[in-house]
Parts: structure tokens; C-alpha cells; sequence
């Protein structure tokens, strides 16, 4: 923890200085085309990040799941240590599927949930790399935070991650008396690929009939695997997620080009947006999928299906996970923090 912390207080120096720096060169942070200025702070990272490190692709998987797991430890938010955390196995359909289960308090009867989907681009991420924010948001949410380690491509490629998020939350719902949670009260939640896969998840869960999450959750998710928006050619490159980056992930997940027109890929290609869960879409005004959340979020609402939409205009892709270094960022993880809260405890006895 302490080497942690002073790894983190060393590059929020060094993003200072570089921020400093490009201000007294000249250099402001560039606007986006709505008029926003990029938040100062991701402006000296991204800046940073284009000295000290390269795009996932140029590691590979492998290396990359490294290279993500190293990023996070130094970005996200502090390490909380909370009643109980819990590393179980549950049955899948191609085998275990590893979950981690976080219980911020002890029970006071039936409590609230939120079956997490990390992101990664279905390559990259897993539970640790996504630990501290699970952490801080199941004490921000009150309420138990079970995380899923689905399995990832290439080796694993469209839909065997879909099928290991659908089943954890069957598997969730189904033993919700045993868990100590509220089945009412159970919601999907996911940051880019898991966003995908939490969207995905809820559709899944109404084509056959099964119980539905009571929300939903997508932080600047991914819904569609064409990368048609126009965003994806706004934000191309230099604001963390870079399109080669997009690109390769696809690659690695869908092994017929034909399968990002799938909508257990791509949901926004589903035939119908009705009868699914609340949801709450957040994106980042420098993000290649900005526009794509946008029209997922677009298309909720014209299914009657109830829906707000945020867009944290000074922020990049991945914000979720820079808590720790950007005080803008930290400030959207609690704003996303208190939609949810309320969400989840304004269903009790729904």
C-alpha cells in the first residue's frame, strides 16, 4: 500500500508538471467538437502516457493484461478494506467462471447488489485489475458488488464471455437468499467492454423470459462493433483509447467479420430495445465510443424504456479507472456512485 501511494503521488507530480508544461509551451488542452475543453489533468496523462507507454496492441494479449493490471494499480482509487471480500467459483456453461464477491458492511437483512463486468475490450482486465474501484463502489453504493472474471479472447472469443456473464447472473439471482441479497433489487453494471456485456447481459435476460436486473449501468459502454460513429473517427488518436487499439480487440474477439452485426456483440443491433431495465449510460466527451453509448442510450428511450444519459465532457476513455490521479474523474465514480445508490435502494419492495 505505501509503495502504492507514493508510486501515485509520483505521477500526479509528474502529470502537474507536465500539465505546467504545456501550458507554459503554449499548449492548451485541445476542445472537442462540442466545445468542451479536455479536463487539464488528462491532459498532462495523456501526455505523459504518449512518453512512458505504448497502445495495449503493441504488447499483445498477454502482455497487455499486464500492462492494464499496471496502469490501474496506479491510477485508480485508494485500496478500502471493507467487511468481507470473497473469491468463489461458480458452475459456467464451458467450465468455472472465478467471481469476487464484496460485502461492505455486515448484512442488515436482504441487501442490494450489482453483478460487474469489467472492461478491457473482452482482451484485457480481470478481477484485479478492477479490485479497488469494485471496493470503493460497494461502500459509495452500499450495497454487495460481485465481480466477474469471464473469460477472455483471443482465447476465448464472441460469445463465450457473453455466456459466462449471463450465467453469473442467473447463478446471482438464483441463490440471492444464500447470498444474503435482495433478488429485487440486483442490477448489471460494467465500463466499456463490460458495458457492452451488462447491456447484452439484460437482453439475454428478456429474450428467454428469465428475471430481469432492476438497472443498468453502462459506462461508456460499447454497443457496437462496426465502429461506424463518428466519434470513432473524431477521437482516432491521442486521447488514450486509440482506434488501432479498437481495432485489434475486435479482432481478437469476433472471428467472422459478419459477427459485429451480432447483437450479443453489438447491442445496439438488437431488433427490439423493449421491455428492459432502467438503465444510466455515462460517456466521455474524448471518447471514440461517446457516440455510440449516446445512440444506445437514444435507443432505451424511444422503447419507453426509462433512461438518463451523462456525458462528462472534459474526460477520456477509461476515466472510471483514473479516480486516483484526476480529481475530475473521481468526482464522475461518485457521481455514477450516487445514481446507482439511488436506484438500488429506491426498488425496496419493488
Amino acid at each position: 500500500m505505501v509503495a502504492r501511494s507514493l508510486v501515485q503521488r509520483t505521477t500526479r507530480g509528474v502529470v502537474g508538471v507536465s500539465t505546467l508544461l504545456s501550458r507554459g509551451l503554449g499548449a492548451r488542452p485541445p476542445v472537442n467538437d462540442r466545445g468542451v475543453e479536455l479536463d487539464p489533468q488528462c491532459h498532462g496523462l495523456l501526455a505523459l502516457e504518449g512518453f512512458v507507454s505504448k497502445p495495449l496492441d503493441a504488447y499483445g494479449a498477454e502482455r497487455g493484461r499486464e500492462e492494464m493490471r499496471r496502469k490501474t494499480w496506479i491510477a485508480d482509487v485508494p485500496f478500502e478494506v471493507l467487511h468481507r471480500v470473497e473469491d468463489r467459483s461458480i458452475d459456467g456453461p464451458r467450465g468455472p467462471i472465478p467471481i469476487r464477491i464484496y460485502t461492505p458492511r455486515p448484512a442488515r437483512g436482504s441487501e442490494p447488489a450489482i453483478v460487474f463486468f469489467h472492461g478491457g475490450g473482452f482482451v484485457v482486465g480481470d478481477l484485479e485489475s478492477h479490485d479497488r474501484i469494485c471496493r470503493h463502489f460497494a461502500r459509495a453504493v452500499d450495497a454487495t458488488v460481485i465481480a466477474v472474471d469471464y473469460r477472455l479472447a483471443p482465447e476465448h472469443p464472441l460469445p463465450e464471455g457473453v455466456e459466462d456473464c449471463a450465467a453469473a447472473f442467473r447463478w446471482v439471482y438464483a441463490n440471492a437468499p444464500d447470498l444474503g441479497i435482495d433478488a429485487a433489487r440486483v442490477a448489471v453494471a460494467g465500463d466499456s467492454a463490460g458495458g457492452n456485456l451488462a447491456a447484452v447481459t439484460c437482453q439475454l435476460m428478456r429474450d428467454e423470459g428469465h428475471p430481469l436486473p432492476c438497472f443498468q449501468l453502462l459506462i461508456y459502454p460499447g454497443t457496437d462493433l462496426t465502429r461506424s460513429a463518428r466519434s470513432h473517427e473524431t477521437f482516432a488518436r491521442g486521447f488514450f483509447l486509440e482506434r488501432s487499439t479498437i481495432d485489434w480487440f475486435v479482432a481478437q474477439y469476433v472471428t467472422d467479420p459478419a459477427d459485429e452485426l451480432d447483437p450479443r456483440g453489438s447491442p445496439l443491433r438488437a431488433e427490439s430495445f423493449e421491455g428492459l431495465p432502467r438503465a444510466h449510460v455515462a460517456v466521455a466527451g474524448f471518447d471514440p465510443l461517446r457516440d455510440e453509448g449516446e445512440a444506445y442510450a437514444a435507443k432505451l428511450q424511444a422503447a419507453s424504456v426509462p433512461t438518463t444519459v451523462r456525458c462528462y465532457g472534459s474526460l477520456v476513455h477509461g476515466f472510471f479507472n483514473m479516480g486516483g490521479i484526476c480529481t475530475a474523474a473521481r468526482f464522475a465514480v461518485a457521481d455514477l456512485a450516487e445514481v446507482t445508490r439511488n436506484a438500488l435502494h429506491d426498488v425496496v419492495g419493488s
